[in-house]
């Protein structure tokens, strides 16, 4: 009778010893690569109208961005890009160029800041800080927000340089 038990015993730990090595999941073919870039970088698009600027000396306008996280704010960072619609590239913030209002020429300087969900736009002008948004120009602007977590971050890129972001990022353009 022991060596029918022996036997039996045997017997089962040779059909549970093949059934969990038969299906070591090495056998199947690998699936295809996913897409280049870094799942944790997110980059949004955002449509700043003319009556959502804020009236005073200085233009003012906060997006809603989710992904700038408590440790993004501690450890990541956030860089914004603009775009003038007589422009077909993307300008890192801080952004200057000269605008003639009332024919008068005025540097317009865009600026960000940032804190836990919000990055906040502000514009200025040196011609006449008190105007009203519709009497100066930042007109209808696209911004391009691209959040870092610090895991993601990487050493000696240009945040200036958009393209360059985009091209270590893995960032996918869509139409806004």
């Amino acid at each position: 009778m022991e060596i029918k038990k022996i036997k039996a015993a045997l017997a089962a730990i040779v059909i549970m010893g093949l059934t969990f090595t038969a299906c070591s999941g090495d056998d199947g073919e690998q699936g295809p690569a996913g897409a280049p870039g870094n799942a944790n970088v997110q980059p949004s698009n955002y449509t700043v109208m003319v009556a959502d600027w804020t009236a005073g000396p200085v233009l003012r306008d906060t997006l809603n961005v989710p992904a700038v996280t408590q440790a993004v704010v501690d450890n990541g960072a956030v860089h914004v890009y603009q775009k003038r619609t007589d422009s077909t590239s993307w300008e890192a913030l801080p952004f200057s160029y000269i605008a003639f209002l009332g024919g008068n020429p005025a540097t317009l300087t865009f600026q960000f800041g940032y804190n836990v969900g919000e990055v906040h736009l502000s514009g200025t002008n040196s011609f006449n800080a008190n105007v009203t948004p519709g009497a100066v120009y930042p007109g209808d602007r696209n911004f391009k927000v691209v959040v870092i977590p610090s895991t993601s971050l990487i050493e000696g890129i240009d945040v200036n340089d958009y393209e360059q972001v985009k091209m270590v990022y893995g960032i996918e353009e869509y139409d806004m």
